[in-house]
This record gives structure tokens, sequence and C-alpha cells, in this order.
């Protein structure tokens, strides 16, 4: 009866040493490791991959805003207050599906004197939005035309991407946009 329990010992310390060379060989569960390892960076891959895309698009879409906004302005000889709106919503709906609340527009007509070069006689005299521009707008050259008026749209947009992984404290974009009124020399401001 003693030599039992010494050989059950002998076995434990065999299987012991045994176990390493067991573990080496067996190649059970290595792909669900593998899984584990890779899983936090496909997940980190895809979040960012998201992130990046919300933002480009939300980028694109002040780039339409702007157009929008300065196109439909500029097809009108005469704005009234409920075209500004009217506008304010088509821009609102150009952002969807983002949040609006962050979305800023701001819309100027600038009438140029005869001078030469062209300097503005009422620069932002005509300024209405939800934003009134901070300072005037760099004008690129030649298209100041003298006695003629010059459409200016602004828009910025605070941007939070949904995840906040790559961009925690949100993104600004903006955007500008000069047209020329196309029915008249300018576009005049209704305040009725």
């Amino acid at each position: 009866m003693n030599t039992l329990p010494h050989v059950r010992a002998k076995a434990r310390a065999l299987a012991l040493q045994l176990l390493p060379a067991r573990f080496r060989r067996d190649e059970r569960g290595v792909a669900a490791v593998e899984f584990a390892l890779i899983l936090p960076v496909l997940v980190l891959l895809y979040v960012g991959v998201v992130d990046i895309t919300y933002a480009v698009t939300a980028n694109r879409k002040v780039t339409q805003v702007t157009s929008a906004v300065a196109d439909l302005t500029a097809q009108a000889f005469e704005v009234d207050n409920q075209d500004v709106q009217n506008i304010f919503r088509a821009a609102n709906d150009i952002m969807r599906p983002y949040p609006t609340a962050g979305l800023q527009v701001a819309i100027s007509v600038d009438d140029f004197a005869g001078a030469n070069p062209p300097s503005p006689r009422r620069p932002g005299a005509e300024a209405v939005g939800r934003a009134q521009r901070t300072q005037p707008p760099t004008i690129p050259a030649g298209l100041a035309a003298a006695n003629a008026g010059l459409v200016f749209v602004e828009v910025s947009y605070n941007f939070q991407t949904p995840a906040r992984f790559f961009l925690p404290n949100g993104e600004t974009y903006s955007s500008q946009f000069f047209l020329r009124p196309r029915v008249g020399t300018t576009v005049v401001r209704n305040r009725s």
C-alpha cells in the first residue's frame, strides 16, 4: 500500500515534466489567441476609418452649403426675409444627416465703385445670416468689377465626430464663395 502513493507522485512529476512539451505540440486554440491579439487593432482601425470618413464628408458638405447659398442668393434680383429663411432652410437640408447647430452662414453683397482698382462702396452693407463676417473678405484679383455687386458667402461648421477618437475636440470647417449677381448688377435686400 505504500507503493501506490509513491507511484502516483512519480506519475504527477512525470506529467508536470511533459506538460510544457505537450503544450508546445498542442495547436488547439491558436486561432482564438491570435484573434484576441488582433481584435483591438482591428477595432481601432475601424473606428478611425469611420471618424475620418465622417470628417471628410462634413467638410465636403460645408463646401456644398457655401456654393448653394451663394448660388441661390446670386440668382435673385431682390432678397426679402422669407427668401433668406428659405436659403437657410436649404443650407440645413444640405447638411443633413449632420447636426446643424454648429452651422454658421454669413451672406453679404458688396457694391463696387468705379475706382481703379475697384474698392467696396458698401462693404457688408447687405450682410444677413446667422453669423456676421468678422473681417472684409480678400477678393481674388479680377473678380471685383466697377459698378457691380459681388455676393460673398462664408460658412463655418463646428464638427464633432461620433466616436471622437481621432478628433476628440472636434474640428471647425469653413468655406468662402464669391459670385457675381446673375440677374442685375447687385442683389437688393428687401427687409419687409
